[in-house]
């Protein structure tokens, strides 16, 4: 799925990601997110196990 966002929204959304992603504790809410902000170009610098990584 493809989708276009202003760059109002990807601020935004990047911050709403970003919160919520200090915020949890779950593993695979936070390998999910992880993925979807690098998707966006956001670089995230602590580790945090991948999706696959959670499941092997």
């Amino acid at each position: 799925m493809k989708i276009e966002l202003t760059d109002r929204e990807v601020d935004r959304l990047t911050k709403i990601l970003k919160e919520r992603y200090s915020g949890s504790l779950n593993l695979f809410e936070i390998a999910d997110i992880k993925g979807i902000l690098e998707k966006m170009g956001v670089e995230v610098k602590d580790w945090t196990p991948t999706f696959a990584e959670l499941n092997s």
